[in-house]
């Protein structure tokens, strides 16, 4: 799997437009729901990250960061060996 997923890569349902910040665990992309037909943040874990303890740890710092933020959590999954994170967009780029 790429480090990076350039604009049009499909994750299952979301489709990324833009890569937005590295942040602490993987990257956070500006992406486009086809169901929900809106905006919304793709979170995708580091590939130093991808394996059963990163993954544990991953869902585990999403949990306690979406406490903190209170923004809208719309699905956690794994598409092409990656997991994801899709939320609410954040105000931005």
């Amino acid at each position: 799997m790429p480090e990076r997923f350039p604009a049009g890569f499909r994750f299952d349902r979301y489709r990324i437009e833009s890569e937005v910040v590295e942040g602490p665990m993987g990257r956070l992309y500006k992406a486009h729901d086809t169901n929900l037909n809106e905006t919304i943040g793709l979170y995708v874990l580091s590939p130093g990250l991808r394996h059963p303890g990163g993954v544990q740890e991953f869902r585990i710092w999403f949990r306690h960061a979406f406490y903190k933020w209170r923004g809208r959590f719309y699905d956690y999954g794994e598409c092409v060996g990656v997991p994801f994170v899709a939320m609410e967009h954040p105000e931005g780029p």
